[in-house]
């Protein structure tokens, strides 16, 4: 009926005066009050009742119009939207009275036809509490992320957002939103490949050195109407996604260490440097230090080979550090990592093509003899079961360590042990 014309339409759903009244209500209504932007992806926040009650329902709307704006009136949308659903778990986690669906969509801007993105039906308040509050309190006070981002010449703590998994599944952040909210199972495999090909891409563009001499890599921070340039760690970034997938459970192949078990430990050992013994602050490599980091991040290293390959990575660091202080700033080694793009014969080369280098730079022989120790007990032990590994999970504890040996090295020291 209507021969497919758009103002003819009206005659393929036939529904009476009050009815299409009530629909053209509601629409209006929805798209007045209940549209919301999460990281830059339109989206309705729909509330729905559990059991019909009228009162129960003004509430539900009266709460999420209380919450409202418009994306001229707040530039940093994102920052006020994790407010909103925050604010929605706490207030309403208890009781679970409605549920709410949220609609992804794109919209035509010269139709103003959408098209359906993501549908999430059903999710509870309780839900938003556990995704928004209760999970990030659990792993934010790691002392990995204090002062771990700095914006306008101003260190923050580093805490969770969506933002973060955004840095990494730009192109795939409507299917993350959905394993997230459904708790649906998430690989490693899959995070190793996101972490390094984002790790990658920045290697290209602004080179190794930013993160073995100077800086860390950049996070970027985007809403539709303007980027934010956050200087932070992208292998901290990691850490902090692994801890909050691994709190909620969904991460497959993973051994059952969370972080509540870890931020015990943190707060009994407090992550301080043994002072017994006070010669322990010339030593070269801070041992105490990396034994407790180590110790205390249970979750990021749920495997013995992994501290293997943390540790090498630490060892590589602190010899580009002895190239850039004996070469004038040059660090020739680094073009021996193959752009990141590792795999276990190549890390075994460049484990001994390192500590070839390490001994010439030192006339003892007993130099970082701690640390190499450990790389022998952890990886050079586990070296067989290397070349079952993939190469972005080799290629990411391996940059792991590169970038956080600095949090092992007495910079004052000369190399003493």
């Amino acid at each position: 009926s209507g021969f497919f014309k758009q103002k003819n339409n009206w005659k393929n759903y036939p529904i009476c005066d009050d009815c299409a009244l009530y629909f053209e209500l509601g629409q209006k209504h929805i798209k007045q009050h209940l549209k919301r932007y999460f990281y830059g992806k339109s989206y309705y926040l729909i509330p729905q009742l559990i059991i019909k009650n009228d009162s129960i329902l003004k509430k539900a709307l009266s709460v999420l119009s209380e919450l409202n704006y418009t994306k001229s009136e707040d530039k940093k949308i994102e920052r006020k939207e994790d407010i909103i659903l925050r604010k929605v778990g706490k207030e309403y986690g208890d009781n679970n009275q409605f549920t709410l669906n949220l609609l992804f969509f794109e919209e035509n801007p010269t139709t103003k036809a959408i098209k359906i993105k993501l549908m999430l039906e059903e999710i509870f308040p309780s839900r938003f509490r556990k995704l928004f509050l209760t999970v990030p309190s659990k792993i934010d006070a790691n002392p990995l992320y204090e002062n771990a981002v700095n914006i306008k010449k101003e260190k923050r703590n580093l805490s969770f957002d969506f933002g973060i998994l955004k840095s990494f599944f730009e192109e795939d952040f409507y299917e993350i939103i959905q394993t997230i909210f459904l708790e649906k199972p998430i690989s490693k495999e899959l995070l190793y490949t996101k972490f390094m090909n984002k790790i990658r891409k920045v290697y290209k563009e602004k080179g190794l050195s930013d993160i073995t001499k100077y800086g860390t890599y950049y996070r970027y921070y985007y809403n539709n109407d303007t980027k934010e340039s956050w200087n932070s760690s992208l292998v901290i970034m990691a850490h902090l996604t692994l801890a909050y997938l691994s709190e909620l459970g969904i991460i497959t192949n993973q051994n059952n260490h969370k972080i509540n078990d870890t931020m015990d430990n943190i707060k009994e050992q407090e992550l301080e440097i043994n002072q017994e013994n006070a010669e322990d602050k010339q030593l070269a490599f801070k041992e105490d230090v990396f034994n407790r980091f180590i110790a205390n991040n249970k979750a990021f290293f749920d495997a013995d080979y992994k501290k293997g390959i943390f540790a090498v990575g630490v060892l590589v660091r602190f010899l580009l550090q002895t190239q850039s202080a004996k070469l004038e700033g040059n660090t020739p080694f680094e073009k021996k990592l193959h752009g990141y793009n590792l795999d276990a014969a190549k890390l075994g080369t460049i484990y001994m093509e390192a500590l070839d280098k390490i001994k010439k730079y030192n006339d003892k022989e007993t130099v970082y003899r701690k640390l190499r120790d450990f790389i022998g007990d952890y990886y050079t032990v586990n070296n067989p079961k290397l070349a079952k590994l993939t190469n972005n999970e080799i290629s990411f504890y391996f940059v792991a360590g590169l970038e956080l040996g600095n949090k092992f090295k007495n910079p004052s020291s000369k190399n003493k042990k």
